[in-house]
């Protein structure tokens, strides 16, 4: 992009290159640059800041997402889009930052009520903090009738119900969840933790070990989700004895 940031307007040059960043190779600081110049350019164009935030948060930035997008959740949220909502709230609660969290998914939730992966979010998030863990126990029947074939949705209930302490439910979705997964994908490691903590609680310890070691060996986890393996081996190791 040297050549480019030389020219006397690199704005059209800079549009059309991020629009085509899926075409081909292209360096993520390429795009970075590019979308950095347009943000700054058009500040009142969410478009530039929530693929910016995208980028960010790809990266595990997850402070400077939540920076780009700041201007809009500070004055006109309903400018942002439903995954750029969920997102921002993602890089918040990541950020240790659980209200303002829950504050832009419950602004979200009314914006677009049907949207599965807003409630789901939401439903998740809410269940972080015992003060709003009743609102999100009330929200999952509504979670479930919208999206309950989603492995992804099965886990968010089944982690709800951990922290309910509830752990037949938590075990039953956990299993269903792990059931409607492609056979041939990933497991999310997220999912991998939520079901090494339910085994944990429920006198399983070898069962949960066997998840988190599976955490351990997945390339690219996030911080969070690291850290939270750690602590539940260290459990495991108390509670075994055994360390490995």
């Amino acid at each position: 992009l040297t050549g480019s940031a030389m020219a006397t307007d690199p704005t059209p040059f800079y549009k059309t290159f991020v629009e085509m960043q899926g075409v081909g190779y292209v360096r993520e600081m390429d795009v970075i640059v590019a979308l950095e110049y347009l943000n700054e350019k058009y500040p009142m164009e969410p478009h530039w800041a929530e693929k910016l935030a995208q980028v960010y948060f790809s990266r595990g930035d997850t402070k400077r997402a939540f920076s780009v997008l700041a201007p809009f959740i500070d004055t006109d949220i309903s400018r942002l889009g439903g995954q750029s909502m969920v997102l921002a709230a993602e890089a918040a609660r990541l950020d240790g930052r659980l209200a303002k969290a829950i504050g832009i998914l419950e602004t979200a939730y009314r914006l677009y009520p049907d949207k599965v992966s807003v409630l789901n979010n939401l439903v998740f998030t809410l269940a972080q903090d015992a003060r709003t863990l009743n609102r999100s126990l009330a929200l999952v029947p509504k979670l479930l009738e919208l999206g309950g074939k989603s492995p992804s949705v099965l886990d968010t209930v089944a982690a709800v119900y951990l922290k309910d302490g509830d752990l037949d439910l938590a075990g039953k979705y956990s299993e269903q969840a792990f059931s409607r997964l492609d056979p041939m994908g990933a497991v999310p490691p997220e999912m991998n933790l939520h079901a090494a903590e339910i085994m944990l609680r429920a006198g399983n310890p070898e069962g949960a070990r066997q998840k988190l070691e599976l955490i351990r060996k997945t390339p690219n986890v996030s911080a969070a989700t690291d850290l939270r393996m750690r602590e539940l081996l260290a459990e495991v190791e108390n509670v075994t004895g055994i360390r490995k």
